[in-house]
C-alpha cells in the first residue's frame, strides 16, 4: 500500500475545502440573483410559469384626430381665458361661489362653501345632484331655498330618497371670456399662424399618443403573460378571502371611530358602493386576487429570467423619469413627487414599479402584437 505524506494529506484537505468553497460561493451567488425586493412582495404561493416567451396580443391603440387637435386647442383657449364678475345673471359654465346649509328631517346636515361649482358641470362636488337648473339667472347677494332629493347611488342608504332642504348665499359668479381662435391668439402659444397652431398641437398630441399606445401594448404583453401562469385556485381564493376579511375589519373600526356606516365609509374610501357587507368583502377579495396574482408573477418571472434591478439601473430609471419633469418645465419636481403621481406609497413601491417595467422589457423581446386603429 502507498504511503501518504503529511504535505500530501494537507494538500488534499486544502482541495477539498476549496472545492467546498467555490460550491458555497457559487451557491451564494446564485441566491444574490434573486432581486432582495421580491422578498418584501412574496405572496408566497405555488405557482408555475405559463407560456410567457412569443406572447401574442391583438391591442387597440388610439390616433390623433382632428377633433381631438380641435379639442386641445380649445382647452389651451379656456386656460387663456379672462375670468370677469358677473352682474346679468348667471348663465351655463359660469363659476359661482356659493355658501349653503342642508337639512334633512329638520336637522342640519350639510354646512360648507364652494368656490368653484359651475354651472351645467358634470364635475360639481355638491352634495346632491340637480342643483344647477336652480342657479340660472341668479345674482350675486341673491339668497334661495332650494329642495333636492338625494339620488339612488348616494353612498350613505338612509338618505336615499329623502329631501334636503338647502338655504343657500351666492357670494359671487364669475364667467371666463375665451378668446378667439385667430393669429393674434396663435402668436400668445408660440405660433404665428393658427395652421402652425394646428401643427404643433397635432404633433405633440401625436407624441403623447404614441407613448401611451406602447404603455397600453406593454400591459396587454403583461396581462396575458401573467394569465398564462398556472397557479391553484383554492390556495388563492383563501389568502385573497383572510386579507379581505382583515381589511373589512379594519373599516369596521374606522367607520365605528368616524361615527359612520361601514358602507359609507367604505364608499368614501374605497370608492366602491357595496350594496352589503358581504357584496364589500367579495368586491376587495377580488381586488386582492388581482394583487396576489400580480405579485406572484413577478416573483416568478424574475426568479426564472434572473432579473434584477440593481442600484445603478434604478437610479438610471428615476433619473429619466425626473428629467422628462424637468425638461417639461417643473425644475422643483422631485421623486417625492413622481411616487405620489404614480400612486404609490413609498420608495419601495417604487423600485418594485420599475422591477416590473424591466420585466416588461424581457416580455417584450419576444412578443407577438398586432395593433388596430381605436374608432
Amino acid at each position: 500500500m502507498k504511503k501518504i505524506s503529511i504535505t500530501s494529506a494537507l494538500i488534499t484537505i486544502c482541495c477539498i475545502l476549496l472545492a467546498v468553497g467555490i460550491v458555497l460561493l457559487v451557491m451564494e451567488l446564485t441566491q444574490t440573483k434573486r432581486d432582495p425586493l421580491l422578498a418584501q412582495i412574496d405572496p408566497n404561493l405555488n405557482v408555475t410559469l405559463g407560456e410567457y416567451d412569443h406572447v401574442a396580443v391583438t391591442v387597440e391603440v388610439g390616433q390623433i384626430t382632428d377633433q381631438v387637435v380641435e379639442n386641445d386647442i380649445y382647452r389651451r383657449q379656456a386656460e387663456a381665458a379672462q375670468v370677469v364678475p358677473v352682474t346679468d345673471g348667471a348663465k351655463q359654465n359660469d363659476n359661482v361661489t356659493l355658501t349653503f346649509t342642508g337639512s334633512i328631517d329638520g336637522q342640519e346636515t350639510f354646512s360648507e362653501t364652494q368656490t368653484n361649482f359651475i354651472i351645467g358641470s358634470q364635475n360639481n362636488e355638491f352634495p346632491i345632484e340637480g342643483l344647477s337648473q336652480h342657479l340660472l339667472g341668479v345674482k350675486a347677494g341673491d339668497a334661495l331655498t332650494v329642495n333636492l332629493t338625494v339620488q339612488e347611488e348616494y353612498p350613505i342608504p338612509e338618505w336615499i330618497g329623502k329631501t334636503v332642504v338647502f338655504a343657500i348665499r351666492i357670494e359671487a359668479i364669475e364667467r371666463a371670456l375665451i378668446p378667439e381662435l385667430d393669429d393674434a391668439f396663435a402668436k400668445t402659444q408660440g405660433c404665428n399662424t393658427v395652421a402652425e397652431l394646428r401643427a404643433l398641437v397635432k404633433n405633440q398630441l401625436q407624441v403623447i399618443q404614441q407613448a401611451a399606445n406602447q404603455t397600453n401594448i406593454r400591459e396587454h404583453v403583461w396581462q396575458q403573460a401573467k394569465k398564462n401562469m398556472i397557479h391553484q385556485e383554492a390556495e388563492v381564493s383563501a389568502k385573497a378571502n383572510q386579507k379581505a376579511n382583515e381589511i373589512v375589519t379594519e373599516l369596521t373600526n374606522s367607520a365605528m371611530q368616524e361615527g359612520l356606516d361601514l358602507l359609507g365609509y367604505a364608499y368614501f374610501v374605497l370608492g366602491y358602493q357595496a350594496e352589503n357587507e358581504a357584496d364589500l368583502t367579495e368586491h376587495i377579495a377580488h381586488t386582492v386576487t388581482e394583487d396576489l396574482l400580480e405579485d406572484a408573477f413577478l416573483v416568478a418571472l424574475c426568479q426564472k429570467e434572473q432579473i434584477i434591478l440593481t442600484d445603478e439601473r434604478y437610479t438610471e430609471k428615476l433619473n429619466a423619469d425626473l428629467k422628462i419633469n424637468h425638461d417639461a418645465g417643473f425644475t422643483d419636481y422631485t421623486k417625492e413627487n413622481l411616487i405620489e403621481d404614480y400612486g404609490l406609497n413609498d420608495e419601495t413601491e417604487l423600485k418594485l414599479h420599475y422591477l416590473k417595467e424591466l420585466a416588461i422589457d424581457r416580455l417584450m423581446e419576444t412578443a407577438q402584437v398586432t395593433t388596430t386603429l381605436a374608432k
